[in-house]
């Protein structure tokens, strides 16, 4: 007997718990089965038909600091605290989003083909504090105990070296084209008329600002995922940010061809924030809106606060299905080439984690897509300013 439910991927019935129970008493029993599963040197578990974990070796238990026996029954999104895993009634791998999730993929491409399948796996985990990013590499093998179907799904945590392929391809690729051009500046000015000199100078003066801010938004990006940056909440003036904002990626050279208007504000304009974070959230939100702008197209910011403090960054481009589930996953892109994408997660990792708030968006061919910030508040309990 199994419990029916409804689902968008993946099957979505369940066993029943007294179904389960007998599962992992069969298992356990078998001494080659425990032994093998505890002799793996990764975190490791044995599914049933329906994807539910029957069985979990010593290194999960560890890993998402559970009791193996609190695992029974769990689908792996639930026991890895998947933010999209309990979102509707058939739980983890019935959502919209788990089509394009790594670990739904392989157990169910295990289960069809009656082959191992590896693949990467990208998470958004609830944390104590807001969400977390892990990046998983699965593999999923089909095997039959006692007659019965079941999935051995084992797991290696790659999110230290995803992060690090990140760095090089990301920062290092970013901070080294901007020094090569400040060079290159450099390297001019003795031949330049003073007029020229005058303009060459403003140039390195622009790229010298973007290779601080490109490291200091890789160093405070770095700190927010451990958990270690220090933020002091103050006072803002809205407007007067979201003005210099606008300006500076209306001004951009992505926004050729493209505008960004003059920002909208109702209501108090003065919001209790972490200026730095909040300046770098809008920042990446208009960017990213102007660079999925064709010609001719406008993107439109604007700020309310008539009881909850409200950003709305809104472009006329739509986004596809595919993106919207994956959007705000670490290391997703819609850009060419590798290693690019942390725009949206940052967002979302800033908002949840250090400005008390959420972010949402909304994208369809009649309306466009627009971006929704909202900041409850924050309290002063907080350690230090950002140096």
């Amino acid at each position: 007997m199994t419990i029916q439910r409804t689902t968008c991927f993946a099957p979505a019935e369940l066993e029943t718990p007294e179904n389960v129970a007998a599962q992992n008493r069969l298992l356990a029993a078998d001494p080659v089965v425990a032994a093998m599963l505890d002799s793996f040197p990764e975190p490791a578990v044995v599914l049933n038909r329906h994807r539910q974990i029957v069985l979990a070796n010593d290194k999960v238990a560890a890993r998402l600091r559970r009791s193996r026996q609190s695992l029974i029954g769990l689908r792996t999104g639930e026991a890895f605290e998947c933010i999209h895993a309990r979102k509707q009634t058939g739980s983890c791998g019935t959502t919209p989003f788990c089509q394009f999730c790594g670990s739904a993929n392989a157990i169910v491409n295990a289960q069809t083909d009656l082959r191992a399948d590896v693949q990467e796996c990208r998470l958004l985990c609830s944390a104590p504090d807001g969400i977390m990013a892990v990046d998983l590499r699965i593999w999923a093998t089909p095997v039959c105990v006692s007659g019965e179907s079941f999935t051995v799904f084992a797991v290696r945590d790659t999110t230290d070296e995803k992060r690090r392929t990140l760095l090089e391809q990301l920062f290092f690729h970013d901070v080294l084209n901007a020094a090569t051009t400040l060079k290159g500046i450099i390297k001019i000015l003795p031949r330049l008329d003073a007029r020229q000199t005058d303009e060459m100078r403003r140039m390195a003066s622009d790229v010298t600002d973007q290779i601080l801010e490109e490291i200091q938004a890789q160093r405070d990006l770095a700190a927010a995922e451990r958990g270690d940056l220090a933020v002091q909440p103050e006072e803002v003036d809205v407007a007067h940010l979201l003005a210099s904002v606008c300006e500076l990626y209306g001004q951009d050279a992505l926004a050729a061809g493209k505008m960004v208007a003059a920002p909208r504000v109702e209501g108090s304009t003065v919001l209790r924030s972490v200026p730095l974070l909040l300046r770098r959230v809008l920042g990446n939100l208009i960017k990213n809106a102007v660079e999925a702008c064709g010609p001719g197209d406008t993107v439109t910011v604007s700020f309310e606060d008539h009881g909850v403090p409200t950003f709305r960054v809104h472009n006329p481009g739509v986004m596809s299905a595919a993106v919207q589930a994956q959007l705000f996953q670490r290391s997703f892109t819609t850009k060419a080439g590798a290693g690019r994408g942390l725009g949206a997660y940052s967002v979302k990792l800033f908002v949840d984690n250090y400005l008390g708030g959420s972010v949402a968006f909304a994208s369809t061919a009649q309306t466009g897509t627009t971006f929704t910030v909202t900041l409850p508040g924050l309290s002063n309990e907080t350690d230090a300013v950002i140096q």
